[in-house]
Parts: C-alpha cells; sequence; structure tokens
C-alpha cells in the first residue's frame, strides 16, 4: 500500500529558539505518526 501525504509548510526559522524548533518537530512527527497508524488500520481491516 503506498501511501502520500503532501505537507506543505512554510517555517519561520528567524526568532524562533531551538526547543521550539524540537517541540514544532515532535508535534509534525506525532501527526505522521497518527497517520501512518490509521491507515496501517485500515489496511489490516480490509
Amino acid at each position: 500500500m503506498e501511501v502520500e501525504v503532501e505537507v506543505e509548510v512554510e517555517v519561520e526559522v528567524a526568532g524562533r529558539t531551538m526547543p521550539e524548533l524540537l517541540v514544532w518537530v515532535k508535534g509534525i512527527n506525532q501527526i505522521i505518526g497518527n497517520i501512518a497508524a490509521a491507515n496501517s488500520e485500515q489496511t489490516a481491516r480490509h
């Protein structure tokens, strides 16, 4: 099963501290993980 996830993100790095960026990246990773988990659940059902 192929899953294409297109994410357009505009990030302003200027003025951002490193912890803020890390928190943001963790949030994105969690969202991607949730999408992947949902897709694998759907695949298992079929």
